[in-house]
C-alpha cells in the first residue's frame, strides 16, 4: 500500500540541543545504526509484506534520516543538503505518516544527526559550540559525552564544557565508536594527505593511526595505538568493534590502504596487534567498504559483509574468520555501498527484515534506483525482496528494529516501509 504525504509545518515534538546529559537508560539512533559501528539492527520483521510511504520534502534533497520507535509507532528525522530538518510521526494503530515540523536554514548541512531518547522525550544532541559540524558526540556510560573538536582534537565534556580534550589531529568527519559497553571507544586519529590520496570521501584527509581509549571518571585513557607506516591509511570514517576471532573480546575492524596494493580489511585487538587479514585488492585507487559483521551465512556462519569497489561494479562479499585470515566465502556483483565524493558511508543496514531467521544486507542496486534486500545461499547472495525507487538513493539507509526501513533518494523524496 503506498500513500503520499505532502509535509505541513506542525507542532515541535523534538527539541534541538546544544547541551545534554547522557543518561544510561536513554537509547540513541545513529545513521550507522550501532554505537560500535556495526550496521545491523535487531529484531524480525515480515518484508516486503510492507505498508509503504513516499514523502516529499519541502527543504529539498535528503541527506540523514535517523528514527524511534514510540509508544504509538515511529519518530523519524530527516535532514536535507540545504540545511533543512523535517520531522514526522508515524502512527502504528492507524497506520498514518504525518509531519510534525519543517525547518529552513543552514545549521544542519552536512551534520549527522544523533537522536536520543528518555522516555517520551526525543532530542538531538549537537554538541558544544566548538564541536566539529561534521560529526556529532556519542554519550559515554557514566554521563559524558565525547566530542572531535574543530581543531581535531579529541575532547570529553559535561554537555555544556569542555573537561579534558587531546590533540590528536582527527579529520572533522571522522566518528567515534565505543565497544558497546559505553566505555571503550576507537577513533581514526592523525588525519593527512600526504601520503596515499584516494580523495573520494569529501575531503583527502585520512587517518594514519587508530586510537583505543578508555572513559574512566572524567579522564581520558588512551590504551592502544596503532600507527602506520610508510604510505599506509585508515581509509574509512570510523571501524567496526566486533569478535572477530571469537574469544569473547571486541576486536577492531578497519580498512588499510595505500597506493600499491590498495584496500585491505585487518582486524586488531585490544592490545593494536593485528589478529587478521583479509586479501589486499592489488592496486591502488581501489577502495573496499566494510559494512556489518553477523551471523549471515545460510548456516549461520558469523563473518563480515562488504562491498568491493562500490564505485565500479560493486561486488559483495562474505569473509568469514579463519586462522588470522579473513576468507572470502560468498559474493555477487551489482551493488553499492557509497556515492564517490559523498561523506556518507551508512547506505546499508543488515537485519532479519523477512522474519526467516537468516539476517540480510539492505542496500541499493549498483544503479541505486532499487532498495535490495540479500540473502547468503552457498556461494552467493541472492534477492529476497527489493523496492523500486524514484530518483537514486542518496540519505543513508535506516532501520528500526527490522520493523521500519527508511531511505531519500535524489528526487527529494524519503521513503518509509513498515512491516505489516
Amino acid at each position: 500500500m503506498r500513500r503520499y504525504i505532502m509535509l505541513m509545518s506542525s507542532l515541535f515534538l523534538i527539541a534541538v540541543l546544544g547541551a545534554a546529559s547522557a543518561q544510561s537508560d536513554t537509547q540513541y539512533a545513529y545513521t550507522y545504526q550501532q554505537s560500535d559501528g556495526n550496521r545491523i539492527v535487531e529484531g524480525s520483521g515480515n518484508f516486503p509484506t510492507v505498508e509503504s510511504y513516499v514523502t516529499q520534502l519541502s527543504s529539498g534533497t535528503p541527506l540523514w534520516i535517523v528514527g524511534t520507535a514510540t509508544d504509538n509507532g515511529y519518530q523519524f528525522v530527516v535532514t536535507t543538503q540545504s540545511g533543512g530538518l523535517e520531522i514526522f510521526d508515524y502512527d502504528t494503530v492507524d497506520q498514518t505518516l504525518s509531519p510534525m515540523l519543517d525547518e529552513a536554514g543552514l545549521f544542519w548541512a552536512g551534520r549527522p544527526p544523533l537522536l536520543a531518547q528518555t522516555g517520551e522525550n526525543i532530542d538531538l544532541i549537537i554538541g558544544t559550540e566548538s564541536s566539529s559540524s561534521l560529526s556529532h558526540p556519542v554519550p559515554t556510560a557514566n554521563g559524558y559525552w565525547l566530542e572531535i573538536l574543530n581543531t581535531g582534537d579529541l575532547a570529553l565534556t559535561d554537555g555544556t564544557r569542555i573537561l579534558q580534550q587531546l590533540p590528536l589531529g582527527i579529520q572533522a568527519d571522522a566518528r567515534i565508536v565505543d565497544d558497546g559497553s559505553g566505555e571503550r571507544f576507537a577513533v581514526y586519529t592523525n588525519a593527512t594527505n600526504q601520503r596515499y590520496v584516494h580523495d573520494i570521501m569529501g575531503d583527502d584527509l585520512e587517518g594514519a593511526s587508530l586510537v583505543m581509549f578508555s572513559v574512566l571518571n572524567d579522564d581520558l585513557q588512551p590504551y592502544a595505538t596503532v600507527n602506520l607506516d610508510n604510505d599506509d591509511i585508515f581509509e574509512g570514517l570510523s571501524p567496526i568493534w566486533a569478535d572477530v576471532d571469537g574469544n569473547g573480546i571486541q576486536d577492531v575492524i578497519t580498512t588499510i590502504s595505500n597506493g600499491t596494493l590498495g584496500a585491505q580489511v585487518v582486524v586488531f585487538n585490544q592490545e593494536g596487534q593485528r589478529i587478521a587479514e583479509g586479501p589486499p585488492i592489488g592496486r591502488g585507487f581501489r577502495w573496499r567498504h566494510q559494512l556489518a559483521w553477523g551471523a549471515f551465512g545460510d548456516n549461520g556462519e558469523i563473518g563480515m559483509i562488504e562491498v568491493l569497489t562500490p564505485h565500479i561494479g560493486g561486488r559483495l562479499g562474505f569473509f568469514v574468520y579463519e586462522d588470522g585470515q579473513l576468507v572470502r566465502t560468498a559474493a555477487t556483483d551489482g551493488y553499492t555501498s557509497h556515492i564517490i565524493n559523498s561523506r556518507n558511508l551508512d547506505m546499508a543496514t543488515a537485519g532479519d527484515f523477512n522474519g526467516d531467521g537468516q539476517l540480510e544486507i539492505v542496500l541499493p542496486n549498483q544503479q541505486r534506483d532499487r532498495l535490495v534486500g540479500l540473502q547468503i545461499e552457498g556461494d552467493q547472495f541472492i534477492e529476497v525482496w527489493s523496492f523500486d525507487l524514484e530518483g537514486q538513493v542518496i540519505s543513508n539507509v535506516f532501520a528500526i528494529d527490522s520493523q521500519a526501513l527508511a531511505v531519500g533518494t535524489t528526487s527529494d523524496l524519503w521513503y518509509l516501509w513498515v512491516s505489516e
